[in-house]
């Protein structure tokens, strides 16, 4: 990732974040109006966060109201081992 930072000096300066397929948002000052109008520039990455959150599958609903019935009556159980498995599979995982 190239990420260019510049101008930043003091409160109410002009400052820009640039990067490959930066979009460009007007940002107000936070201590009032100083007569500059700052930027934020997110990149590709942004973008592509956003086209990912989209194109993440949509929640359960029905699961989660059977977890949360079973939470509720006491009928919920946890396997215990199943979880330590997976952690050590996981730990693993990170090591190598």
């Amino acid at each position: 990732m190239n990420t260019k930072i510049d101008g930043i000096s003091s409160l109410g300066s002009r400052a820009s974040v640039t990067g490959a397929n930066s979009t460009t948002a007007p940002v107000k000052p936070a201590g009032g109006s100083t007569g500059a109008e700052d930027s934020v520039e997110l990149s590709g990455e942004m973008a592509a966060l956003r086209k990912q959150l989209a194109d993440a599958p949509t929640i359960d609903q029905a699961r989660v109201a059977s977890v949360r019935a079973a939470l509720e009556s006491g009928s919920y159980r946890v396997d215990v081992q199943e979880i330590a498995l997976r952690l050590i599979a996981l730990e693993r995982q990170l090591g190598q």
